[in-house]
């Protein structure tokens, strides 16, 4: 991925230093997320957590972060999850719903307002975000502590994530070994783990932003979720992003896509939904 989407703003840096927290150890392996908090105002202050790519196989909480959110006024958390090969499906969706479920019985503590939780994921923590978002306690991901509370989000971004895996015995070669590595072999998991199916009426606002010359992730696949949502009369808007591939990047003889552009539509989106 380009430097631009993993360090959301070159003032990071500058920033007070975020809370490291420990928020579930599945199998005694401790997985932790990073908390940073607005310095004006008392809260409670509108959530956005983050979730990395990486083709749930490489990746870390510090890879995708935004202080331009926290300077706004939201508190942003960047969570790591369990990885594949050692871990497969579905212990990636069991750790961002252990996340939500850890910041929402602490939200008094960490001065979080529980019931305006939002997520933004690229590629497969773009996946784990709608995924998240549309599966509900019947799904059986949410499991660990903190089961009293919900894991329900109020908003979702998702970039170029993948939406379902069906057709995958068309794919290249190596996108069937990133997901054999990930998800097995069994095709009705994949299935499971396709949050295409998942849609359902009630699920909160999306804002989909996808390459339209992605060769690793179709643009057809946000195409499709966004067609669903909207039949299901979910609020979702989706931003074909021009002459960009995978992550944003330029197609060869293009500009880059403007970073900055493509925030401030997330920065906007999180402001309508999270702070209205």
């Amino acid at each position: 991925m380009r430097f631009w989407v993993f360090c959301l703003a070159l003032t990071a840096s500058l920033a007070a230093e975020p809370r490291e927290l420990i928020y579930a150890q599945p199998e005694g392996q401790e997985l932790r997320l990073d908390l940073d908090l607005p310095e004006e105002g008392d809260g409670p202050f509108p959530l956005v957590m983050m979730i990395h790519g990486g083709s749930w196989s490489s990746g870390s909480r510090t890879n995708f972060f935004s202080p331009e959110l926290v300077e706004q006024g939201f508190a942003v958390a960047s969570i790591d999850y369990r990885l594949a090969p050692d871990s497969k499906f579905p212990a990636f969706i069991q750790d961002v719903k252990s996340a939500i479920r850890f910041l929402r019985a602490h939200s008094g503590e960490y001065r979080l307002d529980p019931a305006r939780f939002g997520l933004w994921g690229s590629s497969a923590g773009g996946h784990l975000a709608v995924l998240a978002a549309l599966a509900g306690p019947s799904a059986g991901w949410d499991v660990g502590d903190n089961l009293n509370v919900s894991s329900e989000v109020q908003a979702v971004v998702d970039w170029f994530g993948p939406t379902t895996f069906q057709g995958l015995e068309n794919a290249s070669e190596s996108a069937r070994e990133t997901v054999h590595r990930a998800f097995g072999g069994d095709s009705l998991i994949w299935r499971q783990a396709s949050p295409l199916f998942l849609v359902h009426r009630g699920a909160p606002p999306f804002l989909i932003m996808h390459g339209r010359q992605d060769r690793l992730v179709p643009f057809s696949q946000s195409q499709s979720l966004f067609d669903s949502l909207r039949q299901a009369e979910v609020s979702a808007q989706l931003v074909p992003v021009s002459h960009a591939g995978h992550d944003f990047k330029p197609v060869e003889g293009n500009p880059e896509p403007s970073p900055p552009k493509l925030r401030q539509q997330v920065f906007d989106f999180f402001r309508r939904t999270l702070k209205s």
